[in-house]
């Protein structure tokens, strides 16, 4: 009889971890927001939020080096910051919006494409 009420909990327990829905932290989500109206490079009021991201203690190695290589971004990133962030995108450790990010980011040239842009709205 007690196995019965102890299960409820325990499956309870696995939906929210199996859940689909991606939490994003607060840096990645201004990042989505930078992304979804990015337009070739950011804009000086977006390089100061990046900025702020990769100087803020509290940012990890991987929000940081997503912000770097946007905050660097001309029409597309560079070689060097494409090879970081394809591996955050392979990394099966990284959190999924952090993936998921920096997988769009590595292959955006200009702007987010409409799949992008269907992709980072369901991080926000």
């Amino acid at each position: 009889m007690n196995g019965k009420f102890l299960l409820v909990p325990v499956l309870l327990g696995l939906m929210l971890v199996s859940s689909p829905t991606v939490m994003a932290g607060p840096a990645i989500q201004e990042m989505v927001g930078i992304m979804l109206t990015l337009q070739r490079y950011p804009s000086d009021s977006e390089k100061v939020t990046l900025q702020k991201i990769i100087d803020d203690g509290s940012s990890s190695q991987d929000e940081r080096a997503i912000a770097t290589a946007l905050l660097h971004m001309h029409h597309t990133v560079s070689d060097a910051d494409k090879a970081k962030l394809m591996d955050i995108a392979n990394n099966d450790m990284a959190p999924e919006a952090d993936r998921k990010v920096a997988g769009i980011l590595a292959h955006m040239e200009h702007h987010a494409s409409a799949a992008d842009k269907k992709e980072l709205e369901s991080l926000k």
